[in-house]
Protein backbone atom coordinates (compact mmCIF):
# COMPACT_ATOMS: atom_id res chain seq x y z
CA UNK A 1 0.00 0.00 0.00
CA UNK A 2 0.80 3.79 -0.38
CA UNK A 3 2.37 6.01 2.06
CA UNK A 4 -0.41 8.62 1.33
CA UNK A 5 -3.51 7.39 3.56
CA UNK A 6 -1.28 7.19 6.63
CA UNK A 7 -1.21 10.89 6.27
CA UNK A 8 -4.43 11.33 5.28
CA UNK A 9 -5.86 9.82 8.40
CA UNK A 10 -3.02 10.96 10.78
CA UNK A 11 -1.84 7.86 11.82
CA UNK A 12 1.88 6.78 12.23
CA UNK A 13 3.56 5.70 9.28
CA UNK A 14 4.44 1.62 9.92
CA UNK A 15 8.26 0.76 11.00
CA UNK A 16 9.94 -1.91 12.65
CA UNK A 17 8.19 -5.11 12.90
CA UNK A 18 4.67 -3.39 11.33
CA UNK A 19 6.87 -3.26 7.90
CA UNK A 20 7.95 -5.90 6.06
CA UNK A 21 9.73 -3.93 3.50
CA UNK A 22 9.80 -0.44 1.65
CA UNK A 23 9.61 -0.76 -2.35
CA UNK A 24 10.25 1.41 -5.12
CA UNK A 25 7.37 1.02 -7.42
CA UNK A 26 5.31 -1.50 -9.38
CA UNK A 27 6.40 -4.16 -12.17
CA UNK A 28 4.05 -4.93 -15.01
CA UNK A 29 4.65 -7.93 -17.41
CA UNK A 30 3.11 -8.76 -20.36
CA UNK A 31 0.88 -12.37 -20.53
CA UNK A 32 4.47 -13.58 -22.82
CA UNK A 33 7.09 -11.71 -20.31
CA UNK A 34 9.06 -10.01 -23.25
CA UNK A 35 7.63 -6.63 -22.35
CA UNK A 36 7.77 -5.05 -19.15
CA UNK A 37 6.54 -1.43 -17.90
CA UNK A 38 8.31 -0.25 -14.44
CA UNK A 39 5.88 2.16 -13.19
CA UNK A 40 6.96 4.70 -9.72
CA UNK A 41 4.91 7.63 -8.67
CA UNK A 42 6.88 10.06 -6.48
CA UNK A 43 3.87 11.01 -4.26
CA UNK A 44 3.99 7.16 -2.87
CA UNK A 45 6.29 4.82 -0.80
CA UNK A 46 5.35 1.68 -1.33
CA UNK A 47 4.67 -0.25 1.81
CA UNK A 48 4.91 -3.87 2.37
CA UNK A 49 2.94 -4.30 5.66
CA UNK A 50 3.05 -6.81 8.12
CA UNK A 51 -0.40 -7.65 8.38
CA UNK A 52 -0.90 -9.05 11.87
CA UNK A 53 1.88 -6.54 13.80
CA UNK A 54 -0.17 -3.62 11.87
CA UNK A 55 -3.38 -4.55 12.93
CA UNK A 56 -2.52 -5.57 16.49
CA UNK A 57 -0.82 -1.34 16.86
CA UNK A 58 -4.09 -0.13 15.81
CA UNK A 59 -5.99 -2.37 17.67
CA UNK A 60 -4.15 -1.18 20.97
CA UNK A 61 -4.57 2.29 20.17
CA UNK A 62 -8.29 1.64 19.89
CA UNK A 63 -8.08 -0.10 23.33
CA UNK A 64 -6.10 2.78 24.68
CA UNK A 65 -8.73 4.87 24.00
CA UNK A 66 -11.56 3.47 25.36
CA UNK A 67 -12.64 0.58 23.38
CA UNK A 68 -14.16 -2.33 24.70
CA UNK A 69 -12.90 -4.99 22.51
CA UNK A 70 -14.41 -8.63 22.68
CA UNK A 71 -12.39 -11.43 21.52
CA UNK A 72 -13.28 -14.67 20.48
CA UNK A 73 -17.20 -14.67 19.54
CA UNK A 74 -18.89 -15.04 16.82
CA UNK A 75 -21.38 -12.67 15.39
CA UNK A 76 -24.47 -14.32 14.72
CA UNK A 77 -26.93 -11.16 13.30
CA UNK A 78 -27.99 -7.33 13.84
CA UNK A 79 -30.84 -6.95 16.01
CA UNK A 80 -33.55 -4.98 14.20
CA UNK A 81 -36.44 -2.92 15.87
CA UNK A 82 -39.05 -0.65 13.97
CA UNK A 83 -36.74 -0.60 10.64
CA UNK A 84 -33.68 0.33 12.54
CA UNK A 85 -30.40 -1.69 13.79
CA UNK A 86 -30.07 -1.37 17.16
CA UNK A 87 -27.29 -3.69 17.93
CA UNK A 88 -26.25 -7.40 17.17
CA UNK A 89 -26.03 -10.67 18.96
CA UNK A 90 -22.82 -12.75 19.27
CA UNK A 91 -22.01 -15.95 21.01
CA UNK A 92 -19.32 -16.89 22.83
CA UNK A 93 -17.06 -19.56 22.79
CA UNK A 94 -19.21 -21.44 25.38
CA UNK A 95 -22.35 -21.12 22.58
CA UNK A 96 -24.27 -18.30 24.94
CA UNK A 97 -26.28 -15.99 23.52
CA UNK A 98 -25.35 -12.23 24.14
CA UNK A 99 -26.84 -8.92 22.86
CA UNK A 100 -24.96 -5.43 22.00
CA UNK A 101 -26.84 -2.81 21.99
CA UNK A 102 -25.88 0.48 19.96
CA UNK A 103 -26.76 3.48 18.68
CA UNK A 104 -24.99 2.63 15.04
CA UNK A 105 -23.63 -0.96 13.97
CA UNK A 106 -20.49 -0.73 12.02
CA UNK A 107 -20.05 -3.99 10.13
CA UNK A 108 -16.51 -4.38 9.09
CA UNK A 109 -16.52 -8.42 9.61
CA UNK A 110 -15.38 -9.44 6.07
CA UNK A 111 -16.52 -10.81 2.69
CA UNK A 112 -18.42 -13.89 4.52
CA UNK A 113 -20.84 -10.83 6.28
CA UNK A 114 -24.01 -12.79 8.25
CA UNK A 115 -24.93 -9.21 9.29
CA UNK A 116 -25.45 -8.01 5.52
CA UNK A 117 -26.24 -11.46 4.54
CA UNK A 118 -29.40 -11.37 6.53
CA UNK A 119 -30.17 -7.56 7.03
CA UNK A 120 -33.56 -6.90 5.89
CA UNK A 121 -33.24 -3.66 3.95
CA UNK A 122 -34.30 -2.47 0.68
CA UNK A 123 -30.74 -0.06 0.70
CA UNK A 124 -28.00 -2.99 0.94
CA UNK A 125 -27.61 -5.74 -0.95
CA UNK A 126 -27.49 -9.46 0.92
CA UNK A 127 -25.41 -11.41 -1.67
CA UNK A 128 -22.68 -10.74 -3.86
CA UNK A 129 -22.98 -12.94 -7.04
CA UNK A 130 -19.78 -15.08 -7.96
CA UNK A 131 -18.89 -13.74 -10.86
CA UNK A 132 -17.87 -10.28 -9.42
CA UNK A 133 -15.62 -12.15 -6.67
CA UNK A 134 -12.14 -14.00 -7.24
CA UNK A 135 -10.38 -17.21 -6.26
CA UNK A 136 -6.92 -16.15 -4.71
CA UNK A 137 -4.34 -18.64 -3.01
CA UNK A 138 -0.51 -17.28 -1.63
CA UNK A 139 2.15 -18.61 -0.26
CA UNK A 140 5.08 -16.71 1.26
CA UNK A 141 8.76 -18.22 0.72
CA UNK A 142 11.84 -18.22 2.17
CA UNK A 143 14.20 -19.01 -0.47
CA UNK A 144 17.23 -20.95 0.28
CA UNK A 145 18.91 -21.33 -2.97
CA UNK A 146 18.51 -18.29 -5.02
CA UNK A 147 17.47 -14.58 -3.97
CA UNK A 148 14.33 -12.48 -5.20
CA UNK A 149 13.85 -10.90 -8.46
CA UNK A 150 13.81 -7.39 -8.85
CA UNK A 151 13.43 -6.72 -5.30
CA UNK A 152 12.56 -2.87 -4.48
CA UNK A 153 9.59 -3.59 -7.22
CA UNK A 154 6.41 -5.66 -7.23
CA UNK A 155 5.93 -7.66 -10.01
CA UNK A 156 1.73 -8.17 -11.75
CA UNK A 157 1.91 -10.76 -14.82
CA UNK A 158 -0.95 -10.31 -16.65
CA UNK A 159 -1.80 -13.56 -18.35
CA UNK A 160 -5.18 -15.06 -19.16
CA UNK A 161 -3.34 -18.43 -20.05
CA UNK A 162 -2.03 -18.94 -17.18
CA UNK A 163 -4.38 -16.68 -14.40
CA UNK A 164 -7.58 -16.55 -16.20
CA UNK A 165 -9.57 -13.41 -15.69
CA UNK A 166 -6.57 -12.51 -13.23
CA UNK A 167 -2.73 -12.54 -12.66
CA UNK A 168 -0.11 -13.61 -10.91
CA UNK A 169 1.59 -11.31 -7.90
CA UNK A 170 5.42 -11.80 -7.36
CA UNK A 171 6.11 -9.41 -4.33
CA UNK A 172 9.40 -9.33 -2.38
CA UNK A 173 9.88 -9.11 1.07
CA UNK A 174 13.83 -8.76 1.38
CA UNK A 175 16.46 -10.71 -0.30
CA UNK A 176 14.94 -13.74 -0.04
CA UNK A 177 11.63 -13.63 1.19
CA UNK A 178 8.33 -13.77 -1.35
CA UNK A 179 4.55 -13.41 -1.46
CA UNK A 180 3.70 -14.88 -4.90
CA UNK A 181 0.18 -16.25 -5.56
CA UNK A 182 -2.82 -15.61 -8.21
CA UNK A 183 -6.36 -15.16 -8.50
CA UNK A 184 -8.97 -15.26 -10.83
CA UNK A 185 -12.80 -15.85 -11.22
CA UNK A 186 -14.62 -18.74 -9.71
CA UNK A 187 -17.29 -20.27 -11.03
CA UNK A 188 -20.55 -21.55 -9.34
CA UNK A 189 -20.02 -25.03 -7.72
CA UNK A 190 -15.59 -24.76 -7.89
CA UNK A 191 -14.30 -25.29 -4.50
CA UNK A 192 -11.83 -22.56 -3.46
CA UNK A 193 -8.96 -24.45 -1.88
CA UNK A 194 -9.32 -27.33 -4.84
CA UNK A 195 -8.86 -25.39 -8.15
CA UNK A 196 -7.32 -22.50 -7.28
CA UNK A 197 -4.19 -24.82 -5.41
CA UNK A 198 -3.65 -26.56 -8.18
CA UNK A 199 -3.44 -23.22 -10.63
CA UNK A 200 -0.67 -21.62 -8.45
CA UNK A 201 1.38 -24.87 -8.26
CA UNK A 202 1.77 -25.72 -12.06
CA UNK A 203 1.26 -21.97 -13.44
CA UNK A 204 3.18 -19.94 -10.82
CA UNK A 205 5.36 -21.67 -7.99
CA UNK A 206 6.69 -24.09 -10.70
CA UNK A 207 7.77 -21.19 -13.23
CA UNK A 208 8.56 -18.46 -10.91
CA UNK A 209 10.50 -20.76 -7.86
CA UNK A 210 13.73 -22.10 -8.67
CA UNK A 211 15.25 -23.92 -6.14
CA UNK A 212 14.75 -25.15 -2.40
CA UNK A 213 12.67 -23.13 -0.18
CA UNK A 214 10.18 -23.03 3.11
CA UNK A 215 7.02 -21.96 2.98
CA UNK A 216 6.27 -19.74 5.41
CA UNK A 217 2.74 -18.99 5.48
CA UNK A 218 -0.03 -19.46 2.87
CA UNK A 219 -3.94 -19.34 2.14
CA UNK A 220 -6.73 -19.32 -0.20
CA UNK A 221 -9.67 -17.00 -0.28
CA UNK A 222 -12.14 -15.01 -1.87
CA UNK A 223 -11.96 -11.58 -2.51
CA UNK A 224 -15.05 -8.94 -3.89
CA UNK A 225 -13.83 -7.20 -7.12
CA UNK A 226 -16.89 -4.80 -7.99
CA UNK A 227 -18.50 -1.66 -7.23
CA UNK A 228 -19.21 -0.79 -3.73
CA UNK A 229 -22.25 -1.84 -1.97
CA UNK A 230 -25.49 0.16 -3.83
CA UNK A 231 -25.65 1.94 -0.53
CA UNK A 232 -23.35 1.46 2.80
CA UNK A 233 -25.85 2.79 5.31
CA UNK A 234 -29.08 2.24 6.51
CA UNK A 235 -31.25 3.07 9.54
CA UNK A 236 -29.06 2.78 12.23
CA UNK A 237 -26.06 0.57 10.50
CA UNK A 238 -22.86 1.73 8.33
CA UNK A 239 -20.61 -1.00 6.14
CA UNK A 240 -17.04 -1.02 5.85
CA UNK A 241 -14.55 -3.21 3.90
CA UNK A 242 -14.83 -6.05 2.65
CA UNK A 243 -18.03 -6.31 3.69
CA UNK A 244 -19.03 -3.17 1.59
CA UNK A 245 -17.17 -4.53 -1.47
CA UNK A 246 -14.92 -1.45 -0.77
CA UNK A 247 -11.85 -3.77 -2.49
CA UNK A 248 -10.02 -2.13 -5.89
CA UNK A 249 -11.30 -4.34 -8.40
CA UNK A 250 -8.63 -4.56 -10.59
CA UNK A 251 -5.78 -5.94 -8.37
CA UNK A 252 -8.02 -6.96 -5.21
CA UNK A 253 -6.16 -4.80 -2.24
CA UNK A 254 -8.57 -3.50 0.53
CA UNK A 255 -6.42 -2.82 3.47
CA UNK A 256 -5.91 1.07 2.12
CA UNK A 257 -9.35 1.66 0.90
CA UNK A 258 -10.83 0.29 3.99
CA UNK A 259 -9.03 2.38 6.18
CA UNK A 260 -10.09 5.82 4.16
CA UNK A 261 -13.79 4.50 4.14
CA UNK A 262 -13.46 3.74 7.92
CA UNK A 263 -11.99 7.24 8.52
CA UNK A 264 -15.11 8.65 6.74
CA UNK A 265 -17.64 6.29 8.33
CA UNK A 266 -16.08 7.51 11.71
CA UNK A 267 -16.70 10.74 10.95
CA UNK A 268 -20.09 10.70 9.75
CA UNK A 269 -20.83 8.52 12.86
CA UNK A 270 -19.77 10.74 15.45
CA UNK A 271 -22.12 14.17 14.42
CA UNK A 272 -24.86 11.42 13.54
CA UNK A 273 -24.49 10.23 17.70
CA UNK A 274 -23.73 13.98 18.78
CA UNK A 275 -27.28 15.11 16.88
CA UNK A 276 -29.54 11.68 18.09
CA UNK A 277 -29.72 11.14 14.66
CA UNK A 278 -29.10 7.69 13.39
CA UNK A 279 -31.43 7.51 10.63
CA UNK A 280 -29.99 6.54 6.89
CA UNK A 281 -30.52 10.16 6.27
CA UNK A 282 -28.28 11.48 8.73
CA UNK A 283 -25.88 8.69 8.01
CA UNK A 284 -25.84 9.75 4.29
CA UNK A 285 -23.20 11.53 3.70
CA UNK A 286 -20.99 8.39 4.36
CA UNK A 287 -22.04 7.34 1.01
CA UNK A 288 -21.47 10.91 -0.69
CA UNK A 289 -18.16 11.13 0.37
CA UNK A 290 -17.18 7.68 -0.80
CA UNK A 291 -19.12 6.80 -3.23
CA UNK A 292 -18.17 10.33 -5.19
CA UNK A 293 -14.44 9.54 -4.19
CA UNK A 294 -12.95 6.32 -4.22
CA UNK A 295 -16.62 4.69 -5.37
CA UNK A 296 -16.25 6.45 -8.55
CA UNK A 297 -12.70 5.15 -9.37
CA UNK A 298 -13.89 1.75 -7.83
CA UNK A 299 -17.05 1.46 -10.22
CA UNK A 300 -14.45 2.75 -13.58
CA UNK A 301 -12.25 -0.36 -12.79
CA UNK A 302 -14.94 -2.33 -12.38
CA UNK A 303 -15.93 -1.85 -15.72
CA UNK A 304 -12.07 -2.29 -16.24
CA UNK A 305 -11.79 -5.48 -14.78
CA UNK A 306 -15.10 -7.03 -16.64
CA UNK A 307 -13.45 -5.98 -20.52
CA UNK A 308 -9.84 -7.25 -19.34
CA UNK A 309 -11.24 -10.57 -18.29
CA UNK A 310 -12.44 -11.19 -21.87
CA UNK A 311 -9.34 -9.98 -23.49
CA UNK A 312 -7.40 -12.63 -24.86
CA UNK A 313 -3.34 -12.93 -24.13
CA UNK A 314 -2.72 -11.85 -28.62
CA UNK A 315 -4.32 -9.13 -27.84
CA UNK A 316 -2.62 -8.35 -24.73
CA UNK A 317 0.47 -8.69 -25.71
CA UNK A 318 0.45 -6.52 -28.49
CA UNK A 319 -1.33 -3.50 -26.61
CA UNK A 320 1.12 -3.88 -24.26
CA UNK A 321 4.13 -4.10 -26.62
CA UNK A 322 2.94 -1.32 -29.11
CA UNK A 323 2.30 0.77 -26.06
CA UNK A 324 -1.07 1.43 -26.85
CA UNK A 325 -1.60 1.65 -23.04
CA UNK A 326 1.41 3.38 -22.15
CA UNK A 327 3.00 3.17 -18.76
CA UNK A 328 1.43 6.55 -17.50
CA UNK A 329 -2.32 5.34 -18.37
CA UNK A 330 -1.69 2.50 -16.22
CA UNK A 331 -0.62 4.46 -13.66
CA UNK A 332 -3.59 7.02 -14.01
CA UNK A 333 -5.59 3.82 -14.59
CA UNK A 334 -4.34 2.40 -10.80
CA UNK A 335 -4.35 5.43 -8.92
CA UNK A 336 -7.65 7.76 -10.13
CA UNK A 337 -9.90 4.77 -12.21
CA UNK A 338 -9.18 7.09 -15.54
CA UNK A 339 -8.19 6.26 -18.85
CA UNK A 340 -7.34 9.99 -20.36
CA UNK A 341 -7.44 8.80 -24.24
CA UNK A 342 -9.44 11.41 -26.63
CA UNK A 343 -10.22 10.53 -30.22
CA UNK A 344 -7.10 12.72 -31.27
CA UNK A 345 -4.61 10.87 -29.10
CA UNK A 346 -6.52 7.44 -30.18
CA UNK A 347 -5.49 7.94 -33.76
CA UNK A 348 -2.24 9.25 -33.29
CA UNK A 349 -1.67 5.99 -31.35
CA UNK A 350 -3.37 3.70 -34.40
CA UNK A 351 -1.23 5.54 -37.08
CA UNK A 352 2.21 4.76 -34.74
CA UNK A 353 1.77 1.07 -34.52
CA UNK A 354 0.78 0.77 -38.29
CA UNK A 355 -2.28 0.29 -40.15
CA UNK A 356 -1.88 -3.39 -40.95
CA UNK A 357 -1.64 -4.38 -37.13
CA UNK A 358 -4.12 -1.63 -36.53
CA UNK A 359 -6.16 -3.48 -38.72
CA UNK A 360 -5.61 -6.70 -37.55
CA UNK A 361 -6.42 -6.20 -34.17
CA UNK A 362 -9.03 -3.25 -34.77
CA UNK A 363 -11.42 -5.29 -32.52
CA UNK A 364 -9.26 -4.53 -29.34
CA UNK A 365 -8.95 -1.12 -30.88
CA UNK A 366 -12.52 -0.41 -31.04
CA UNK A 367 -13.27 -2.33 -27.25
CA UNK A 368 -11.05 -0.22 -25.76
CA UNK A 369 -12.00 2.70 -26.83
CA UNK A 370 -15.74 1.75 -26.10
CA UNK A 371 -14.75 0.93 -22.28
CA UNK A 372 -13.07 4.13 -21.54
CA UNK A 373 -16.44 5.87 -23.01
CA UNK A 374 -18.04 3.54 -20.29
CA UNK A 375 -15.01 4.46 -17.70
CA UNK A 376 -15.96 7.64 -18.50
CA UNK A 377 -19.68 7.95 -18.24
CA UNK A 378 -20.00 5.62 -14.83
CA UNK A 379 -17.24 7.79 -13.02
CA UNK A 380 -19.14 10.91 -14.21
CA UNK A 381 -22.20 9.07 -12.39
CA UNK A 382 -20.61 7.88 -9.19
CA UNK A 383 -19.26 11.80 -8.72
CA UNK A 384 -22.47 13.06 -8.87
CA UNK A 385 -24.17 10.87 -6.44
CA UNK A 386 -26.88 11.96 -4.68
CA UNK A 387 -26.75 14.44 -1.91
CA UNK A 388 -28.74 13.98 1.24
CA UNK A 389 -31.42 16.48 0.09
CA UNK A 390 -31.89 14.67 -3.28
CA UNK A 391 -31.85 11.30 -1.61
CA UNK A 392 -35.16 10.62 -3.73
CA UNK A 393 -32.86 10.61 -6.58
CA UNK A 394 -31.25 7.19 -5.20
CA UNK A 395 -33.04 4.91 -7.19
CA UNK A 396 -33.00 7.26 -10.28
CA UNK A 397 -29.15 6.99 -10.04
CA UNK A 398 -28.74 3.23 -9.63
CA UNK A 399 -31.04 2.60 -12.38
CA UNK A 400 -28.46 4.80 -14.54
CA UNK A 401 -25.60 3.00 -13.23
CA UNK A 402 -27.10 -0.24 -13.90
CA UNK A 403 -27.61 0.53 -18.16
CA UNK A 404 -23.76 0.74 -17.92
CA UNK A 405 -23.36 -2.68 -16.80
CA UNK A 406 -25.65 -4.09 -18.88
CA UNK A 407 -23.68 -2.23 -21.68
CA UNK A 408 -20.34 -3.63 -20.95
CA UNK A 409 -21.86 -6.90 -20.47
CA UNK A 410 -23.18 -6.98 -23.88
CA UNK A 411 -20.59 -5.80 -25.27
CA UNK A 412 -18.38 -8.57 -23.68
Amino acid sequence: MGSEVFDVLGIAHPKGKELDFQLKGARLLSPDSTKEYVMTDPKQAGYLLNRLEFGQRLLADAIKEGVDFRDNVHVKAAIQENGFVTGVEISGVSGKKEVIKAKILIDASGFYSLIREHLKSILIENVIEPEDTILCYREVLRLKDTVAECPDYITIHLTQDLAPGGYIWYFPKGKDIVNIGLGGPQKKGEKVGDVIRKRYQENCLKRMIKGKYEIISSGAGVVPVRRPLWSLVDNGIMFVGDSACQVNPLHGGGIEASMRAGWIAASVAKKAIDANDVSTGSLWDYNVQYMRGQGAQFAALDILRIALQHFNDKDLNFGLKKDILSGKDILQIAYAGELKLNMLDALTRVFRIGLLDSMAHSDLLINLAYVHKLMTDIKHLYETFPAKEKMENFHLWKKQVEEIYKKIKRAF
